[in-house]
């Protein structure tokens, strides 16, 4: 999304967010809305914009931040942040409890 609007590489990119995974992500976040299975008060739009940023920043971060922090970006690190971001998801925004129906 850096690359200059006209560069094929960011229309194929744009493309795919429009036609997949933004109805994909409405679809989902409508659906959990419906079923009461986001915690009361939650903003389903901003839940979606929560999951987007936890799939996407991994990706985006400045490699000076990862060397700070001390993080090798590994396949294996890269599954364990994707097993970490589903119990965030599913403790913090995710209601359990059946509350919201």
């Amino acid at each position: 999304m850096m690359l200059a609007p006209d560069d094929p590489q960011r229309q194929m990119m744009e493309k795919m967010v429009r036609d997949i995974a933004r109805p994909a992500t409405d679809m989902m976040f409508t659906k959990l809305q419906q079923n009461g299975q986001l915690n009361p008060g939650m903003d389903p739009e901003k839940a979606r914009m929560t999951f987007i940023s936890m799939m996407v920043f991994p990706f985006l971060i400045p490699p000076a931040m990862l060397e700070i922090h001390g993080i090798e970006m590994t396949e294996e690190y890269l599954f364990e942040l994707a097993e970490h971001n589903v119990k965030v998801l599913t403790q913090g925004i995710f209601n359990q409890k059946g509350e919201g129906k």
